[in-house]
Order: C-alpha cells, then sequence, then structure tokens
C-alpha cells in the first residue's frame, strides 16, 4: 500500500471514530437519562451533572486540575460549555480545579456562597467571574432553575444568602440543593456538617431524595441518624481520596447508611460512580 493511500485509510479511521463518538454522545444525550457522575479526583469533590436536553452542571472542582481529566472522559470533545457551575463552600478541595475549569470552558452561570474567605484560588475565582462577566447569583433557600425534560435544581441551603459574610465553620455554610428529574430527586450537601443537617431538619423541608451525596466526604461530623432518616437514600455516593489522613468516611457513617437499605459507592475504591436516571428510577452503572 502506498503512503498516500496509507494517510486516506487513517484520515477516513479518524473521521469515522469522531463521527461514531457524536453519534453515541446524541444517543444518551437523547435516551431521557440524566447521568451524574462523581468524579473521583482524590480528596475532595467535583460532581458532573448531564441532563436529557444537553446542559451540563458542574458541582465543585475538587483539589488541583484532575477535573479536567474527569470533564474529558464525559463531556464530548465539541462540548466547551458548561451550562451551571455551583461551588458549594471556598474550601480548596472544592475549589480548586474550577480555576481551570473558568479559564478552558464557556460557563454561563456560577452560583455560590460569596462569603468572605481568605484563600488564593477563591480570589482568582472570583477574579475570572467578573473578567469573563458571568452572570453570578448568590445562593439562598428558594431559588430554583429549571434545565428541561423534568430537570430542575432547587436550593434548600443556606436559608438567605451569605455575601460577604466571614464564617467560622464554611462547612456549615455549604449550598445545599435538590436535583429533580420528575419523580426522582438528587440530594447534594456540600461538605455540610451536624449543625446545619440539624438546622434543615427544623424547617421541616422535604428532604426525601433516592440519591444522596453523602456530605463532608462520609466524615462522622456529619450524616447524624435524624438527616439520613429524613432522606432515606436508595444510592448513596461518597466522593473520597484513597488512604487520607482525615480517615474519611467513616465506618459508623457507612453502616448507618447501609442499615437504612442505601447501596454505597465511594471514589477511593469504585474510581469515577456514575448514577443513571430515566426519571422514574435511579441506578449504579
Amino acid at each position: 500500500m502506498s503512503k498516500k493511500y496509507k494517510v486516506i485509510l487513517i484520515g477516513a479511521f479518524g473521521a469515522a471514530v469522531v463521527l461514531i463518538a457524536i453519534a453515541l454522545a446524541q444517543w444518551w444525550r437523547g435516551s431521557g437519562q440524566l447521568r451524574v457522575v462523581a468524579c473521583d479526583i482524590g480528596q475532595g469533590d467535583a460532581i458532573l451533572i448531564q441532563t436529557p436536553t444537553h446542559d451540563d452542571i458542574l458541582v465543585d472542582g475538587g483539589p488541583d486540575l484532575s477535573v479536567l481529566d474527569c470533564l474529558g472522559r464525559y463531556l464530548p470533545f465539541y462540548d466547551r460549555t458548561i451550562e451551571l457551575v455551583v461551588l458549594t463552600h471556598p474550601h480548596a478541595d472544592h475549589l480548586v480545579g474550577l480555576v481551570p475549569v473558568l479559564e478552558r470552558y464557556r460557563v454561563e452561570r456560577v452560583v455560590f456562597t460569596d462569603v468572605t474567605y481568605s484563600n488564593a484560588a477563591y480570589g482568582e475565582f472570583r477574579r475570572l467571574i467578573a473578567e469573563q462577566q458571568i452572570p453570578a447569583v448568590t445562593a439562598e433557600q428558594g431559588q430554583e432553575w429549571p434545565f428541561g425534560s423534568g430537570v430542575v435544581v432547587r436550593i434548600l441551603y443556606p436559608f438567605s444568602g451569605l455575601s460577604g459574610q466571614s464564617l467560622d465553620n464554611p462547612n456549615n455554610g455549604s449550598i445545599v440543593f435538590q436535583l429533580v428529574y420528575n419523580q426522582v430527586k438528587f440530594l447534594f450537601v456540600g461538605d455540610l456538617e451536624a449543625t446545619g443537617e440539624t438546622q434543615l431538619l427544623r424547617t421541616g423541608v422535604d428532604l426525601h431524595s433516592s440519591v444522596l451525596k453523602v456530605g463532608h466526604h462520609g466524615s462522622s461530623t456529619s450524616s447524624i441518624d435524624g438527616f439520613l432518616a429524613a432522606v432515606r437514600p436508595a444510592l448513596a455516593l461518597i466522593s473520597v481520596g484513597q488512604d487520607n489522613k482525615f480517615g474519611h468516611p467513616s465506618l459508623r457513617v457507612i453502616n448507618r447508611l447501609q442499615n437504612m437499605g442505601a447501596t454505597v459507592r465511594r471514589t477511593d475504591r469504585d474510581g469515577d460512580v456514575v448514577v443513571w436516571s430515566d426519571g422514574i428510577t435511579a441506578w449504579f452503572k
């Protein structure tokens, strides 16, 4: 075979691979299924939500550049837009990876608490938002954003805006929201600890959700009995780093979840944890 025909063959093969990748991406996007990925990014949180209507939501960005690899695994190469970025709170293990995300992707909206916090990455995060003129919203209970096909992001906590406030424990200022897809609810709680969980319980808000992103990497400071009883998840995902110095996740928390019948997956052992939903039920990949 001549060199010319080899080049043509390689080019044709490459084009076929690209077309197949596009077709597969379009197939699942049009299949009526929603995908939630807890990215395996070490000790931190980075959650990618992909809706049936082609919208991408990124919740936190992890402690380093690893989130970019995760986005590369799940976003089609031609999709450089993230419709919503949620920063639950400004601790580095949730924040740092969002800076390169803002630099490399077109972000249409940011939701965060806008608390006062001394962190170089937080300053850069805010600078990029201003520089790129990204619409930014300070989270508070009652806000909702619809994404089509019955998908809604609904803020449950904090109860009112925290903009400009300095918190003794930013974990308890974490944004808590439900992702509703028709009959299925996912609950995302950032690093909310027992104090914040108790405040939520006292409001009587309906926390019941099919899927729970377990708070604070499965730490014993979160996931109190009453809170888990109110959520009653069938599936629980824990974003946590392998052999981390904090001892996360707590065996006590895992036992609580399993004793109530929840199936638990964790990134330190399972890699990326992927949950699918058709709006009626949810399941792990």
